[in-house]
């Protein structure tokens, strides 16, 4: 890898933590902030807490984003982890994408770091849902990515799945084909401030 690619990475990797980082940010995600730049965060690490604690079998995370113009932006992404105990999380986050691909590549990056606070467990799964056939079938390696942005990022999701110690799937879901899709919808246009739809 050349000096630039790997600045470029860099850098994408420290924006997209600092889209990340919030008061349940996930210990790890800190500390990688602190040696990728060399500083320490404000907060001090031992008062963050862990955003998910895994129960059993299996997390489910329905990724969407939207985007006022597309291309351009602003985007944001909204998220619902369905935890194994039943418990959903629903989150959302301003995003800096300027395509309305990359904006669904960020809701699952986004959706993903939620989880680097797993433990190893065994018997823990967890499944990616997204309306985004195209991102998908990019992530799941039927199809080629072209496009450099969007490369970048599927590159980035795929080095978080193997940093997490539990399995991951990709699943393509039609759009608002479950509630918690259809709530990740309306999370992600809510945090744009734009008419539901």
């Amino acid at each position: 890898m050349e000096a630039n690619e790997a600045l470029d990475r860099l850098r994408i990797i420290v924006e997209m933590i600092d889209r990340c980082i919030s008061p349940v940010t996930p210990l790890i995600l800190l500390q990688i902030k602190e040696v990728a730049l060399g500083i320490e965060d404000e907060k001090s690490i031992g008062e963050c807490e862990v955003l998910v604690q895994p129960v059993n079998n299996r997390f489910i995370l329905s990724c969407d984003a939207s985007i006022k113009e597309n291309p351009g932006g602003p985007s944001a992404v909204g998220v619902v982890i369905e935890q194994p105990d039943g418990a959903k999380l629903k989150l959302s986050q301003l995003s800096p994408a300027t395509s309305n691909n990359q904006a669904e590549y960020d809701a699952i990056y986004f959706a993903l770091t939620s989880l680097m606070g797993l433990n190893n467990n065994p018997g823990a799964e967890v499944e990616v849902r997204s309306d985004s056939q195209l991102i998908i079938r990019q992530l799941t390696g039927e199809i080629e990515c072209r496009d450099e942005q969007l490369k970048k990022r599927r590159d980035l999701i795929l080095e978080l799945v193997r940093s997490l110690p539990v399995p991951v799937i990709f699943q393509w879901r039609p759009r608002n084909s479950t509630p918690e899709l259809k709530q990740a919808n309306y999370i992600c246009q809510d945090a744009l401030g734009v008419r539901r739809h």
